[in-house]
């Protein structure tokens, strides 16, 4: 009885360490490739701005978008209706974002870019193994690190 139990143990942690490893090598197999694209529009006569967010998959899985944020003018805002989109392989999210505490002095640009614009985008795979987030930012462009 106690070489069974020895011998249950040590299949026990054998099959751990294979299930550890197996998940590390899924979720480097199923990490994102997203591509992130801000086009800012300025609205005219101290009108609100509407700024277009572009989100495209590059990558050869489907990826569930958990929460998006922008950062505009030094504030955080959150970028509605974009958890548990699902953006498939080759495929993109558009999103009309029109910030509603910021506004364009009345002698602006209407072809400028939005100054200070940055975007966060965390998603997931579908199984919801791994997290991930992207960034972009108009002064360092697109960033990626795994949650």
């Amino acid at each position: 009885t106690i070489v069974l139990v020895g011998i249950t143990g040590w299949y026990v942690y054998i099959t751990q360490g294979l299930l550890v490893a197996s998940q590390k090598q899924l979720i480097v197999a199923l990490q994102p490739d997203l591509h992130l694209d801000i086009v800012g529009t300025l609205g005219r006569n101290s009108s609100p701005i509407t700024i277009r967010v572009k989100i495209e998959n590059n990558g050869g899985f489907p990826v569930r978008l958990e929460k998006g944020c922008a950062e505009l003018g030094g504030k955080t805002f959150e970028l509605g209706r974009i958890s548990d989109r699902v953006v498939s392989p080759g495929r993109f999210f558009l999103l009309n974002w029109h910030p509603t505490t910021f506004s364009n002095p009345p002698d602006a640009d209407p072809k400028m870019h939005v100054p200070n614009l940055g975007l966060r985008i965390v998603c997931m795979d579908l199984c919801g193994l791994s997290q991930h987030e992207f960034t972009y930012s108009q002064e360092h462009g697109q960033g990626y690190k795994r949650l």
